[in-house]
């Protein structure tokens, strides 16, 4: 009989994250991001779709956050695990709302604590979700508040959709200046803060800074080696931080590999970051990005790897429409970098996204003054964000919504129908490894003889799907002719020669060789080889779950003996 089908458990739980992926396919669209998959780097930038419109009030650079990994390991990075939030740190997020804190608005809160006259002008955004996935809510780092639509925050890390099948149409609020984010250095009241509200804002940031540094500073300490040669040995600088830590990255990475969107293929067994600073020295947005987040862990600074959507000030200033059209090759992949008194700012290492040292320089001496979007300075973005003053606009409208509404009800039948049809299939897989455990387990039991009756009644199961019909020592000869015919490519005798084998056991009462038993595994895995191949879907399918007629042949079998015992029994009370 052939051997295992693998480990039970590990089969349970291949299957159900197949499930898991596909319901989350159907319920949100795929995703072109590699979501921190490292070794599908590759598809970033593969996809020409359209992936998002945005629409905003202010020429800025805008990094749309969407995937956020906090942890990384063997070529992938994952988003933080809740055992990061639990233990001491459970509640922490509990008491920081309580004092009006929450991560992911804390840059905006930070801005607004400014004075008066810094404080900069709030950037409403419109964001219409085409093909990118529907289950992140796409927003930069400075989001302060969701205007119109439903969000849900992810811990401290970043924003989902709570529709059940996503968003395809939100408009939030930031609040940031036009600075990138390199060049922040904290107020001076974040140290010695002199209202209450700053009061309140720099007791509970110390809190969660705390936190911060625990959790986004981990980092392998095979990395950390690795990460400590190639960038900090050599680092001297008199104005440490993160600017001058930044620089030091962006150096190190500029002389030592090289911007590619024709990813190369990464050697079975080695890790993609540690590959592509010590021998590939190729990558593009997702290698950058990741080889700077564990860069600036090794360092002591808190750092975590994102991946979303990138639209610059000049694409909001050369579009002439004001809606701007984000496809594949607007994916990006950056670092957020955590600044005490702050919070997480979005910082690029990839060449062609950062600005020179030079521009750098001059900005620093410049005001921080941010261009209103020309197209959108009349009234007409906030009108067709609110309500139409025409009657057949707003008939549209609602003809839209209902068709909106029955559209999600129908794509609710059929997702619930497809996790009804996997779960059925969940059930037959594992009833199938049950089933060939059991057997095998009782192959293994039993002596010899009964071995070759399980072979026999196997091999018969299988010619029949085969369409021959068989029977021991009846008609071998024609048998073999049939098998041959139809499936040239079993020799002509082998059939022959396996029943004699087995009837040498079963009628000559004679113990088997090592050899002849092989023999006959071998034949019976031919066979299941010709049904997988010639086999139609429908027979494939018997064929992979012909144990379910078994067992109903035996509860029919059962049933009926039952039967036939009571007629039995009322016959004897009548006599």
């Amino acid at each position: 009989m052939r051997k295992g089908y693998g480990d039970w458990n590990e089969t349970v739980m291949d299957f159900r994250e197949q499930v898991e992926e596909k319901v989350h396919e159907i319920r949100y669209g795929k995703d072109i991001l590699p979501e921190g998959d490292l070794y599908q780097a590759g598809k970033l930038h593969a996809s020409t779709e359209v992936m998002l419109e945005v629409q905003g009030q202010q020429e800025k650079n805008l990094y749309l956050r969407g995937f956020v990994g906090g942890s990384y390991q063997n070529g992938q990075w994952e988003e933080m695990s809740d055992a990061a939030y639990s233990g001491k740190n459970a509640g922490m997020f509990t008491w920081l709302k309580a004092r009006s804190f929450d991560p992911l608005t804390q840059v905006a809160a930070y801005n607004q604590l400014g004075e008066e006259q810094d404080v900069p002008e709030g950037n409403q955004v419109q964001v219409k979700v085409k093909n990118a996935s529907r289950y992140y809510v796409y927003a930069p780092v400075s989001y302060v508040r969701m205007i119109n639509g439903s969000v849900k925050e992810e811990k401290d890390s970043r924003l989902a959709s709570r529709g059940l099948f996503g968003s395809r149409s939100y408009r939030w609020e930031e609040i940031s200046g036009s600075r990138p984010g390199e060049l922040t250095v904290a107020d001076n009241w974040v140290e010695d803060p002199d209202t209450d509200r700053r009061q309140e804002y720099q007791e509970a940031e110390a809190v969660y800074r705390e936190f911060v540094y625990h959790t986004y500073t981990t980092i392998d300490s095979d990395m950390q080696r690795l990460m400590q040669r190639i960038f900090w040995d050599d680092y001297e600088t008199d104005s440490d931080g993160i600017y001058s830590a930044l620089n030091q990255i962006r150096q190190c990475l500029s002389s030592e590999t090289t911007y590619t969107e024709m990813m190369p293929q990464i050697p079975e067994g080695e890790d993609p970051i540690r590959w592509f600073l010590t021998e590939g020295k190729q990558g593009n947005d997702v290698y950058y990005a990741a080889a700077a987040t564990e860069a600036f862990r090794a360092y002591g600074i808190p750092a975590r790897y994102v991946e979303g959507y990138y639209l610059s000030a000049d694409q909001i200033q050369k579009e002439e429409s004001g809606a701007n059209t984000l496809t594949g090759a607007d994916a990006h992949a950056w670092v957020e970098v955590y600044f005490d008194g702050v919070g997480w700012l979005p910082l690029d290492t990839t060449p062609g996204y950062y600005y020179d040292a030079v521009s750098l320089q001059q900005m620093i001496s410049a005001p921080d003054q941010v261009n209103k979007n020309a197209v959108l300075e009349d009234p007409s973005f906030e009108a067709n964000q609110a309500t139409d003053t025409t009657g057949s606009r707003r008939n549209g409208d609602a003809l839209k919504r209902v068709a909106v509404r029955m559209g999600a009800v129908i794509l609710g039948g059929v997702t619930l129908l497809i996790i009804l049809a996997l779960v059925l299939l969940g059930v037959l897989e594992i009833g199938r490894i049950w089933d060939y455990e059991s057997m095998h387990r009782k192959y293994e039991r039993v002596d010899q003889k009964e071995k070759i009756h399980m072979m026999s009644e196997k091999m018969e199961k299988l010619l029949e799907f085969l369409g021959i019909s068989m029977s021991l020592g009846w008609k071998t000869d024609e048998v073999d002719e049939k098998i041959h015919e139809k499936y040239p490519g079993v020799e002509a005798g082998s059939y022959l020669r396996i029943c004699r084998i087995m009837e040498k056991s079963l009628y000559g009462q004679m113990e088997l060789e090592a050899y002849e038993m092989r023999t006959i595994d071998s034949f019976m895995e031919k066979l299941q080889e010709i049904g997988k191949e010639t086999l139609d879907r429908k027979g494939r399918i018997l064929l992979r779950y012909g144990y379910v007629a078994r067992i109903i042949g035996k509860i029919r079998r059962k049933t009926g003996q039952k039967r036939k015992n009571k007629k039995n029994d009322r016959k004897e009370l009548t006599k």
